[in-house]
């Protein structure tokens, strides 16, 4: 079957769409949720909940999977690494130096936290133009990526206790802070880049294997690859924005869409790590709202786990099973 792959992650993302909705700090029952889309619940307190903080999270929670999973496949193209990430540019570390300031000297994070992604995503671009070498940008991404840590170090030390809490649980990534607007608007710049790359899947197959085969279809590289970076900058950065920085999704998901459906077309890679991203994220958020409920934690944990905190879980996991299958043929 040519879309087995489609078909089959498909159906696991909408089993778990449809579980998030049932299961989670507080759980509904099915014929709850019926009666809510058909006007007829009677429990406004739980029915507003619903619609606006649970239906509102999946959805940003599928809309971030699917960019950081899409993100990743054009960074491991685009340099032709596999341990390559959306965040390695240094969209990671300017994001987080960008909402510490923000949190600690009590400034609007939506603003200051783009403007330090963006500053740091441009110094490598920029630098891209007098110099071709991946290798180089490699290396300018690990200088930004150092500058911005110590920075934020720095912020961590002077910041108050209440500030410094509120900076840890953003660096690492929360779905809580969710508004429809944005999600909405996040998923529409999502589409229209999903369709560019899908576009351009010829180009970027001809890419990951080296610049020798990519001048047959691409006349100019380096502007062809500042075209990826620059797409895959705005989309991380509104993805930053809007969750904070999610470990390990943009490593993992393409790597295992790879090895799973047996398949290096970018333009599949593209579609199943998208799904795969959405699937990951959905699950994980599914984890961290069912396990405050344990008796085996017994009310200890206030509020809600980082949603990094499962998905470096699945990271280590992952970094493991690839490092123990490569360990048999070398």
């Amino acid at each position: 079957m040519k879309n087995k792959s489609l078909i089959i992650l498909s159906s696991i993302f909408i089993i778990l769409f449809i579980m998030s909705l049932f299961i989670g700090s507080w759980d509904i029952s099915f014929f709850e949720i019926i009666d809510l889309f058909f006007n007829r619940y009677e429990d406004i307190n739980k029915a507003t909940a619903i619609l606006n903080v649970r239906l509102p999270r999946i959805l940003l929670a599928t809309v971030s999977g699917a960019i950081i999973g899409v993100c990743g496949v054009i960074c491991k193209s685009c340099f032709q690494n596999p341990l390559v990430d959306p965040y390695f540019l240094g969209i990671s570390s300017g994001s987080a130096f960008g909402a510490a300031f923000a949190i600690v000297f009590s400034l609007p994070i939506f603003l200051i936290a783009p403007l330090f992604t963006f500053i740091a995503v441009l110094i490598p671009i920029v630098f891209s133009f007098r110099s071709t070498s991946i290798l180089k940008l490699l290396f300018m991404g690990i200088v930004i990526n150092s500058v911005f840590s110590s920075g934020l170090s720095i912020l961590k030390v002077i910041a108050e206790i209440g500030k410094l809490r509120e900076i840890t649980f953003w660096l690492m990534g929360s779905l809580g802070n969710t508004n429809i607007r944005y999600t909405l608007i996040l998923f529409a710049v999502f589409i229209i880049a999903l369709f560019f790359f899908l576009l351009q899947s010829s180009k970027i197959d001809a890419l990951t294997l080296g610049e020798l085969h990519a001048y047959d279809k691409v006349k100019d590289i380096r502007f062809f690859r500042l075209q990826l970076l620059f797409v895959v900058s705005i989309l991380m950065s509104m993805s930053v924005l809007a969750t904070g920085i999610i470990s390990w999704v943009g490593l993992g998901v393409p790597h295992l869409s790879r090895i799973i459906w047996r398949t290096s077309s970018s333009s599949k890679l593209l579609i199943n790590s998208a799904f795969g991203g959405a699937i990951l994220l959905l699950l994980c958020d599914l984890i961290i709202r069912s396990i405050i409920k344990m008796p085996l934690f017994g009310g200890r944990i206030a509020g809600e786990l980082p949603i990094s905190v499962a998905t470096s879980l699945f990271g280590a996991i992952f970094l493991f099973v690839f490092l123990f299958r490569r360990s048999k043929y070398d």
